[in-house]
């Protein structure tokens, strides 16, 4: 279960508690309106988040949801399953997209660019994080079309465990620890 709490008083505002297994993560939208919750149960659930209330369930993985994230403008998410995919879906209505296969492991990290053009992602036990482009910025609603795999970045010696995107530029940083 996640208690949202008040930060300046502390106050508890309520708690989510859908899940029947381990919790692995929860994100908010960047607008502020949703919370997704990620499980051992193979369940990504959708929260609004002024009042806790459940919105939505998104399941397809055929293992655990390890975490997800959600599109810049918010229509969409991406979960990320111990099933070797990285799930794209879309909130209205409620549907699996795309499915993103990882060669090599769980698609552990991924980041969305700021503008929603591309996703960059590595799994568990990879060192050679994948771009991936959208053929429209973050495949708009309603839009069936495709994403490609536009490059494989090497050169690190180690597992990569954390990707992100330099806000307004076509930068990244990932990093080995």
């Amino acid at each position: 279960m996640i208690k949202i709490s008040q930060v300046g008083t502390g106050q508890e505002l309520f708690t989510l508690g859908r899940h029947t297994n381990t919790l692995n993560s929860a994100a908010f939208s960047p607008d502020g309106r949703f919370i997704v919750t990620t499980s051992l149960d193979k369940k990504a659930v959708l929260w609004d988040a002024s009042i806790g209330s459940e919105l939505l369930t998104f399941s397809g993985h055929n293992e655990a949801i390890e975490s997800a994230a959600f599109s810049p403008d918010a229509t969409r998410l991406v979960t990320a399953g111990t099933d070797g995919t990285l799930k794209i879906w879309d909130l209205a209505p409620s549907h699996e997209v795309l499915t993103l296969f990882h060669p090599t492991g769980n698609p552990s990290w991924f980041a969305i660019s700021p503008d929603g053009a591309f996703l960059v992602m590595t799994g568990d036990s990879s060192s050679h994080p994948e771009v991936w482009q959208f053929s429209q910025k973050f495949i708009p609603a309603g839009k069936n079309e495709v994403a490609r795999k536009l490059l494989t970045l090497n050169g690190h010696t180690d597992y990569v465990r954390g990707l992100t995107f330099r806000p307004g530029r076509f930068t990244y940083r990932n990093g080995q620890f």
